[in-house]
């Protein structure tokens, strides 16, 4: 394959950026907000099991709850961006159409969830002083679901149009509601639920915002009104799970097993102390993640397009730029918090005991950066191309069945304790980040647009059903 111009790779360049950067800003404000909010409770709340209740509450909830609508809604960007590279946002409508379906069902399991969490986590025999806790902060949470599941669906919608300021606008000014909110709350002696009800507040404000973008923008055709003609099938409830499942799986394999590491540090020795100071470290991480999660989502969308417009030459420049931004990125990343992390692991508590655990165990947070910047990269990628099913497998393989195992190995059964289980999340990363490495260069793009091009021919064809439909509906009546 010939080396593609400068010319190529600066126009690439530039269309990543674009869509990556305003994303960052929104994604660091989200996050901040969200994590910032703990070190509220750090300081505002003294006692030990409302901290870990609130760490281990949010991680809950992320598991049963935002993981989950946001994992539905990432089907609407392999559609959606394909969409826009044909030229028919027109039919995204639909596709909007068959996600909120899912979403109602992930509402309703989602709060159950949060009700069920006390009993849910006592079986797995975590400390019993932080269970009330846990399960009241859930509960609260959940009030910010349904503005969570629109916001991701509505603004997944607008970004593989390329259309990403609006997103970051509202969630950029719910996130400072979110500190103001929960800063005042616990300054005025709410405790530590006043972190989840401020969270709350937050996402119905951005719901709000987007909402009112879509209506004065005159957005409604390309994000939410069904404008195809009544013959074609568009994409059905099949089609749409079938396509959102392998990307929702994906998300929920590394979410989860991220989540999963807070439960591993509840079996640990000085229990409520090795939670706090898990999860005080892997917010930290998170929030440095969201660079690597705006690439994501800016190679999902870029990938998208151009297999929407079958340009299959382009496509191995695309992918390995991405690439190398994200890996550039994470070496800085890594680099700042080893330099930096005593200012940062105090920014969220004055507690030492915390403090000792979390600064043995910071390495595992700086080996983290790199290869999830692999990682979350090539799942974009992978979803852009409706091969999302690949990467969901090598996520799960390389966390269920060696990362999180050796993580639970050494940290129970070795002197490294919270160290080793977090060394468990490199090792899973690592993996996967590899696995796909392999997948992605293996690649025949041109075989990708076929199969894309062969799909939309599919849908654009009349449905049968609803051509029999009415058929008989036109029928005089005998």
């Amino acid at each position: 394959m010939a080396r593609p111009s400068l010319r190529i790779l600066r126009e690439e360049l530039v269309i990543l950026l674009r869509m990556a950067m305003p994303q960052m800003l929104r994604f660091y404000f989200l996050c901040m907000a969200d994590r910032i909010t703990l070190g509220f409770v750090g300081h505002y709340d003294a006692d030990e099991a409302h901290i870990a209740g609130a760490a281990m509450g949010k991680m809950y909830s992320n598991i049963t709850c935002f993981s989950i609508g946001a994992g539905l809604a990432m089907g609407i960007n392999t559609y959606a961006s394909q969409n826009h590279g044909r030229g028919a946002d027109h039919e995204n409508g639909i596709v909007l159409r068959q996600c909120r379906r899912c979403l109602v069902l992930a509402l309703f399991f989602s709060v159950f969830m949060a009700w069920a969490s006390k009993p849910l986590l006592r079986v797995l025999h975590q400390p019993e002083e932080i269970l009330s806790p846990v399960q009241q902060f859930s509960l609260v949470q959940s009030i910010g679901a349904a503005p969570m599941f629109f916001n991701c669906a509505v603004g997944n919608t607008l970004l593989a149009q390329r259309i990403s300021v609006p997103s970051a606008v509202t969630d950029t000014v719910a996130s400072g509601v979110n500190l103001i909110v929960s800063y005042t709350l616990l300054r005025g002696g709410s405790g530590y639920l006043g972190v989840a009800y401020a969270y709350a507040c937050s996402q119905w404000l951005s719901a709000i915002l987007l909402f009112a973008y879509v209506l004065i923008w005159k957005k409604q055709t390309s994000v939410w009104r069904i404008d195809v003609p009544t013959n074609s099938k568009g994409v059905s409830l099949k089609e749409y799970v079938a396509t959102a499942l392998p990307s929702a799986f994906s998300l929920w394999a590394e979410w989860w097993a991220v989540e999963a590491l807070a439960v591993l540090s509840g079996l640990l020795p000085g229990k409520t102390v090795a939670v706090d100071a898990c999860g005080f470290l892997m917010n930290t991480l998170v929030i440095f993640y969201m660079t690597f999660v705006a690439i994501q989502v800016a190679s999902n969308t870029r990938v998208g397009n151009l297999v929407g417009e079958k340009d299959a030459k382009r496509l191995p420049t695309a992918v390995n730029l991405a690439m190398a931004v994200a890996f550039s990125l994470a070496l800085l990343v890594s680099l700042t918090l080893q330099l930096f992390r005593h200012p940062i692991m105090e920014l969220w508590t004055d507690d030492e005991l915390i403090l000792q655990q979390m600064e043995r165990a910071n390495v595992a947070v700086v080996l983290a950066v790199p290869p999830y910047s692999v990682m979350v990269c090539l799942l974009g990628v992978l979803r852009g191309a409706g091969l999302q099913a690949r990467g969901a497998v090598a996520v799960f393989v390389s966390f269920y069945v060696f990362g999180l195992p050796l993580g639970a190995w050494m940290g129970l059964q070795t002197s490294l304790q919270l160290l080793g289980v977090l060394l468990g999340n490199v090792i899973g990363l690592t993996l996967s980040a590899l696995s796909m490495a392999v997948v992605v260069w293996t690649i025949d793009w041109s075989w990708v647009v076929r199969v894309a091009a062969c799909e939309e021919a599919k849908a654009d064809q009349p449905d049968p059903m609803r051509r029999s439909l009415s058929a008989r509906e036109m029928a005089p009546p005998s």
